[in-house]
C-alpha cells in the first residue's frame, strides 16, 4: 500500500531526528565565526545610486570598493557575492601590493585578485606599460597582448618595446614576443623572443645561441 509505505518512512524519519544529539548555541556560533572569518567583509561607497538586482550589487558615480589591501576606484560596479567578482567600468583604478593599474574596463576578483582589462596601462616596478588587453594568470604573473613597454618615467618615452605578447613575472622577469624595439619614435631591431630581467639595471640583449 503506497500510503502506508509513506507512513512508515515518515515515522523512522522522525525516529531519526530524536535520535540526534541537539545543536547547541556554541556550534551555531562557532559555524557563525567560521563563515566571518572566510569571507572578509567588502566596503563599498558610491555618491550616486546603490542597489541589489538579482543578487549582484549595483554602485555609480565615484565608487570606492575597499577589501584586504586593495582599493578600486571606478565610474560604475557591479560585485557578484557568490563568485567574488567585481566588473569595473569608467576610469578605473585598482591599487595593490604597491602596483597601480588603469583603464576603462576590468573585470577582477576580489578573492584571487585576478584581473581581465581592456584597454589598461599600469606598472610592474621598474616597468611601465600600456596594452589593448591583460590578464593576470596568478598575482605574480600578466599575459598581455598588443602591449608597449618601457622603464623612461615620461609620457614621450626615451625607449620602448612594442610586442605583440608580453609575459611579465612580478619583480622577477618580462618575456617580449614578436617584438620591435623603438629609440623615441623610431624603429631600430626586431626580435621574435627577449628575455628581460627585473632583478637587474638595464636590459641585457645576448643574441644568437647564447
Amino acid at each position: 500500500n503506497p500510503v502506508l509505505a509513506r507512513l512508515y518512512f515518515l515515522f523512522y524519519f522522525f525516529v531519526i531526528l530524536l535520535a540526534l544529539p541537539p545543536i547547541s548555541r556554541s556550534q551555531i556560533e562557532q559555524a557563525s565565526q567560521f563563515a566571518t572569518v572566510s569571507s572578509k567583509p567588502v566596503e563599498i561607497t558610491a555618491d550616486g545610486n546603490t542597489q541589489f538586482e538579482n543578487g549582484i550589487a549595483l554602485a555609480e558615480d565615484n565608487v570606492q570598493i575597499h577589501h584586504n589591501g586593495v582599493s578600486i576606484y571606478c565610474d560604475k560596479a557591479e560585485y557578484n557575492p557568490d563568485t567574488r567578482d567585481v566588473l569595473l567600468l569608467g576610469n578605473v583604478r585598482i591599487y595593490q601590493d604597491k602596483g597601480l593599474f588603469n583603464g576603462q574596463r576590468a573585470l577582477y576578483n576580489l578573492e584571487t585578485k585576478h584581473v581581465r582589462a581592456l584597454e589598461f596601462q599600469g606598472e610592474a616596478l621598474p616597468m611601465k606599460f600600456h596594452a589593448l588587453s591583460m590578464k593576470s594568470v596568478t598575482t605574480k604573473e600578466f599575459s598581455v597582448r598588443d602591449g608597449v613597454m618601457t622603464t623612461s618615467d615620461s609620457s614621450m618615452p626615451s625607449w620602448s618595446m612594442h610586442a605583440r605578447g608580453i609575459r611579465i613575472y612580478d619583480k622577477d622577469r618580462v618575456i617580449f614576443l614578436n617584438s620591435t624595439l623603438y629609440a623615441g619614435k623610431m624603429p631600430i631591431l626586431w626580435l621574435p623572443y627577449l628575455y628581460a630581467s627585473l632583478k637587474e639595471t638595464g636590459l641585457q640583449i645576448m643574441p644568437g645561441y647564447d
